[in-house]
């Protein structure tokens, strides 16, 4: 990475401001440090340097400019991607380092601590929301049949539609939940935290150990065309290349059983099947314990999901075992967490309330679809029976 110098005509030298004893000082001790790159040092020296010579003072100035490259800080982040990647990794790194755990029980370790500090308080939040909307559904039961029958008067008096009816029926139920809603603090929105977290710290994790894990396949070795130029060079790239690979290194050894390798595939296949078999049954659990009718969206995300956990089986299949490890724990931790959730003595601790009609919900749904049949079937029968008397007198 050469620098370029900058050509200055003669008549230009010699100004005031060129001979100025100031500028040459400020140029000769305050300039820009520059950090070289490892391309630069496997180059042979080449002066690219332009000077010029003080005719009064025979003092060189150095008007060369280091490369925009070579004046970047080592770690300045090519994008927010990166950044993340590396807090991640020191994060890893750190724990690794502290309690000299091989590498398998770091990622696993780590893996439990990220969701037990970031994950599990807000599907506390979550489950207390949705169990304190579900406490809620009686009173909303209520609310509604006093609406169905006032907004059925309503639309009687002024001979209204159908349209009508279901417009200003659900305009007010709305309403009324929405109040119901804001004055016992709990809303809806809230049960879609978990996902808005658990997703991207689940990314965000599956790329920072595949990038340590190529880190250790490219960084093991200096490549084979590497020019090198003198042996102080070669201790430089040695111990810029051990600087990225002192953590990472293990990576090849850290694993146990028949996984040693965490840079390598599965050979027989058994963490593919089981972080298949674990988001299955995360699913299944998820709707045993739901005791409500889903809904036909519900039943839509499931299929989808089952679908989905079917398919990590081949794409876990060709990922490292480091990021196998990691994808099994969450998975195993995710299980055990909704399963907890379902102990009494549990949601009586994080304030669930004592008893819960979950079924009220799909009731609920159940009645508003009836009433509007009901009141649908019953406007086209008047208007049949109207068509049928004009007939008639015709």
């Amino acid at each position: 990475m050469l620098k370029f110098c900058k050509i200055i005509p003669r008549k230009l030298q010699q100004t005031s401001f060129l001979n100025n004893p100031f500028l040459h000082n400020s140029f000769r001790h305050n300039r820009i440090p520059q950090v070289k790159s490892i391309i630069y040092l496997n180059k042979r020296n080449v002066s690219s340097t332009s000077t010029l010579t003080n005719s009064n003072t025979n003092e060189i100035v150095d008007f060369s400019y280091p490369s925009i490259a070579d004046t970047l800080p080592e770690n300045l982040p090519t994008n927010d991607v990166n950044s993340i990647i590396s807090f991640n990794q020191s994060i890893l790194e750190f724990i690794h380092n502290s309690t000299v755990l091989p590498w398998w029980a770091t990622i696993l370790i780590s893996t439990i601590l990220l969701r037990t500090f970031l994950t599990l308080p807000i599907a506390i939040i979550q489950q207390k929301n949705g169990a304190k909307i579900l406490s809620l559904q009686p009173q909303i039961m209520e609310i509604f049949e006093r609406l169905k029958h006032e907004v059925v008067r309503e639309v009687k008096k002024r001979n209204g539609t159908y349209e009508e009816f279901q417009s200003e029926l659900t305009k007010k139920f709305k309403t009324k939940i929405n109040e119901i809603y804001k004055a016992n603090k709990c809303f809806p929105i809230r049960n879609y935290l978990l996902p808005w977290v658990q997703i991207p710290l689940f990314i965000s994790n599956s790329l920072t150990i595949r990038h340590m894990v190529d880190s250790t396949k490219s960084n093991s070795t200096i490549p084979e065309n590497t020019i090198i130029g003198s042996t102080s060079e070669v201790d430089i790239i040695t111990n810029i290349t051990s600087v990225d690979n002192i953590s990472t290194d293990t990576l090849i050894n850290g694993g146990i059983l028949w996984f040693n390798d965490l840079t390598q595939t599965d050979p027989l296949y058994i963490f593919p099947l089981a972080i298949g078999l674990t988001n299955l049954l995360n699913i299944e659990i998820h709707s045993w314990f739901t005791k409500s009718q889903p809904s036909l969206r519900s039943k839509i995300l499931k299929n989808l999901s089952r679908g989905l956990s079917i398919l990590m089986i081949p794409v876990a299949s060709q990922a490292p075992m480091a990021i196998c490890l990691y994808w099994l724990s969450s998975s195993t931790f995710s299980i055990g967490q909704n399963l907890i959730f379902q102990l009494p003595i549990i949601q009586k601790k994080i304030g669930f309330p004592e008893k819960l009609d979950t079924s009220s919900a799909s009731k609920q749904t159940k009645r508003v679809k009836e009433t509007l049949v009901t009141f649908k079937n019953n406007n086209s029968m008047k208007t049949k029976n109207a068509s049928l008397k004009n007939k008639k007198k015709k």
